[in-house]
């Protein structure tokens, strides 16, 4: 028997099938497995510690196959090399801080103020009275430390002009309360209680930095800003009011490496349990969107853009008439060429079936039974030529039924003349090849 015909089509859509399988499965797949994340948050006392810490719980929570280990590091200049160095999936960075090319921005959290402050018998009341003091600020490594020597370099400030002692913040405190050093800077936000008990334990006053919009031309992502009046204390307000400052954005980020998937529902999570996140840490409240119109600094992480771009209308939704006029071209041409296609067949078919038929023309009149012999020769030459047609898909099935139906009468029609044609020894019919019913020539 011949072999069974499978049509390019349908090998086509068997392929297809098998691989959008495959494709549901991986799918299933990666939404099953576990994945664990290690995030650098800096200080365990500090504020970006404890928001990382309300980031772990709400998005286990919500999607228990991510895992967030939240790590103690000396802060932002550190998170940013062990980022870039890969031993860090997620980072919180002062955007400040030179980072990676593959570091990618999830979102802002919160803003970070500069906040100068000096001993109640100093003489410190602008940072460029730092010169000759000895000033506690953030430990090497720390994004506050990057950000106070941005601001003594403003103010022509050198590591020369002053004595300055690297310590943790509540190292810092007792220094400046115990008059251990005349200044402390730290890079916090309004309102930290580490700052709180500076200004109201130890008598502490608050410095203005006056020269934020200057500062920022050096360093773009410092920004002007304010302590709110009455931040620290109420009545009577501390500070006495709306202190100028310069800000800085303290920024969610990941390696572009990271499944954009994942990085997806971590961005959902900042979003849409907000309410969640502010029970366990309030700044959690000041989490926005990346300004995209004004562009950013560091490249959105891909799945976080498209947790974004989430509502906006796609490409097939913006050009839906264009693609629906395209689809209806090409429907059509591939109508067509399917058309001509079949029209090719069908005269293919035709020609088959005619050869068949001459064939038995030539001989149906004929006493001769060598000639009637070899026109079923010639048959059997046709059928093979039918059968190497139709594995290349140039005859369908359907076709092919059609032709086997007037192959099997013209041949019976032969074998009959040839039976009518016995030798004169009356061996029978030793002309007559092979049996119609043989499975080596049925079609």
């Amino acid at each position: 028997m011949p072999p069974p015909l499978l049509s390019n089509s349908r090998r086509i859509a068997f392929a297809l099938v098998l691989l959008a399988t495959a494709v549901v499965y991986y799918v299933r797949w990666q939404e099953n497995t576990a994945v664990q994340l290690v995030m650098g948050a800096g200080s365990s006392d500090g504020d970006g510690y404890r928001t990382a810490l309300a980031i772990a719980e709400v998005v286990q929570r919500h999607h228990p196959r991510i895992q967030i280990v939240v790590v103690e590091t000396q802060g932002s200049q550190e998170n940013a090399d062990l980022l870039g160095s890969g031993r860090l999936d997620l980072a919180l960075i002062q955007a400040d801080i030179r980072t990676s090319p593959t570091a990618r921005l999830i979102a802002p959290l919160f803003a970070d103020a500069f906040q100068l402050l000096s001993h109640g018998e100093s003489d410190v009341n602008s940072p460029g009275n730092l010169r000759g003091k000895t000033v506690a600020i953030p430990p090497i490594g720390s994004g506050g430390n990057a950000s106070f020597w941005e601001v003594a370099t403003h103010y022509g400030l050198s590591e020369s002009d002053l004595t300055a002692l690297p310590m943790s913040p509540e190292a810092a405190v007792w220094a400046l309360g115990s008059g251990a050093v005349d200044a402390a800077f730290h890079s916090r936000p309004p309102g930290s209680s580490l700052v709180r008990d500076a200004v109201l334990r130890s008598g502490a006053s608050l410095v203005p930095i006056e020269q934020a919009a200057a500062i920022r031309l050096g360093q773009p992502d410092i920004e002007p800003g304010v302590v709110p009046r009455g931040s620290y204390r109420g009545d009577p307000p501390v500070p006495p009011i709306d202190l100028p400052t310069a800000v800085v954005q303290v920024l969610f980020t990941g390696d572009t490496g990271l499944d954009g998937s994942v990085v997806y529902d971590l961005t959902s999570v900042l979003f849409e349990r907000r309410r969640e996140l502010m029970d366990l840490a309030p700044l959690a409240g000041f989490i926005t969107t990346p300004d995209r119109t004004a562009g950013t600094f560091m490249p959105i992480h891909e799945g976080a853009q498209r947790y974004y771009s989430r509502e906006q209308p796609n490409f097939l939704q913006e050009n839906a008439e264009l693609i629906a006029l395209l689809l209806s071209i090409v429907a059509l041409s591939v109508s067509s060429l399917l058309r001509m296609a079949d029209q090719g067949r069908r005269r293919r078919l035709e020609s088959y079936n005619g050869e068949i038929l001459g064939l038995y023309s030539a001989v149906k009149d004929s006493d001769d039974p060598r000639a009637v012999a070899a026109q079923k020769d010639e048959m059997l030459q046709v059928l093979v030529r039918v059968l190497d047609d139709a594995e290349e898909g140039l005859v369908t099935e359907e076709g092919f039924q059609v032709f086997s139906l007037t192959w099997q009468a013209v041949y019976q029609a032969l074998r009959d003349r040839l039976t009518m044609h016995r030798d004169p020894a009356g061996n029978g019919d030793e002309l007559s090849g092979p049996s119609l019913d043989s499975e080596d020539v049925s079609p």
